[in-house]
């Protein structure tokens, strides 16, 4: 039986999520599917399997091209975070000088 209460925290952690957090989530599921991608080339590579290897082959370069795409989005969102928060330190002591 689900427990109802779980559920409902699940939706709100899943609400209170950063967009630098799901990046940073991409970002581990791009390497792991392309180190699990050059497991299996090599393993159809071995066994003979030619066309299946090289197919599996370009899935893995794929999840490289898109691990690097995030890694700069991942990048310009910490960039953007830095400087949110100096213009919230720079509100904050303009609210303390008044």
């Amino acid at each position: 039986m689900i427990n109802l209460k779980n559920l409902k925290n699940l939706k709100q952690g899943f609400k209170d999520l950063t967009p630098l957090q799901i990046t940073q989530a991409k970002m581990s599921c791009y390497v792991g599917m392309a180190i699990g991608a050059g497991l299996a080339t090599i393993k159809f590579f071995q066994a003979g399997s030619w066309g299946l290897g090289i197919f599996i082959f370009s899935v893995m370069l794929l999840q490289i091209v898109s691990f690097k795409i995030e890694l700069q989005s991942y990048k310009g969102l910490k960039e953007i975070e830095k400087e949110l928060k100096e213009q919230q330190t720079l509100q904050d002591t303009l609210k303390e000088a008044k």
